[in-house]
């Protein structure tokens, strides 16, 4: 479940990502006529749709984290004999983190890399124009 929500965030920061191509086309015309060589162009949103990975999976490890523990302090009364109480098992793990970030850097670079593409191809006499 956790991998589709992924996929489902990274179609997100592709759609970002094609829309910031498309709006700063005038702008990556002027610096490849400057001599910016299309790679260049490429590692700069390769690394802008790496960062918005890295910040969505840390903002969601973080709220998680805290609805974790919440969660797990949560205690629950039932009516029934004895006036048992229930807590909710969570289970808090630290790898679960790692791999979530990981895999939210690793999607959000693939679902970039096709804008970053469409980028470093632009013909600078074209796109200054646009």
């Amino acid at each position: 479940i956790m991998l589709l929500i992924l996929i489902i965030a990274s179609f997100g920061v592709g759609s970002v990502m094609y829309l910031l191509v498309n709006e700063k086309t005038s702008e990556i015309g002027m610096l490849m006529a400057m001599g910016a060589r299309g790679q260049s162009i490429m590692n700069i949103f390769l690394i802008e749709s790496g960062l918005l990975g890295l910040m969505g999976g840390a903002a969601g490890a973080v709220l998680g984290l805290a609805l974790s523990l919440y969660l797990k302090g949560l205690e629950f009364s039932m009516e029934a004999p004895g006036g048992q109480t229930v807590t909710l098992p969570v289970l808090i793990s630290p790898k679960s983190f790692l791999v979530i970030i990981i895999a939210a850097i690793a999607l959000s670079i693939i679902a970039g890399s096709y804008p970053a593409y469409k980028a470093s191809r632009l013909d600078p006499a074209l796109a200054i124009n646009a």
